[in-house]
């Protein structure tokens, strides 16, 4: 992210204050933000998130964040799209990574460790 860009996010809502976010095609509520500091790799708490939602298409919410990790003073820049039915891209290295929040796979871990959601609710 451009310094410009960063100084925006910084000045913006905290990401908590605008969740949660749900996605009525699918009953699928996410319910908080959460991320790895990429300097020390310590948690970066909800409330430490600033930025915004873009949720102007369907079944696709778009993050634009920088989290504020006070124990080593760093800015992580979070670009993240997330869809309806719990797939997700992120912006890692000047790559998208996909990932599926419902997934059982070994990295299971490492998305909750980025996101905290709300399963659907069972009709019936």
């Amino acid at each position: 992210m451009k310094r410009e860009e960063i100084e925006t996010l910084l000045q913006s809502q905290r990401i908590d204050s605008q969740l949660p976010l749900h996605f009525d095609s699918t009953d699928f509520t996410l319910t908080a933000l959460e991320g790895d500091c990429a300097k020390c790799q310590k948690s970066i708490e909800p409330q430490n998130f600033r930025g915004h939602i873009n949720t102007h298409f369907k079944d696709i919410a778009i993050f634009r964040a920088i989290g504020i990790c006070h124990q080593c003073r760093t800015l992580t820049p979070f670009i993240i799209r997330i869809r309806a039915d719990g797939r997700f891209e992120t912006m890692i290295n000047n790559s998208w990574r996909q990932g599926q929040m419902f997934s059982r796979r070994t990295w299971r871990q490492r998305i909750a460790s980025v996101f905290c959601w709300r399963p659907r609710k069972q009709k019936g």
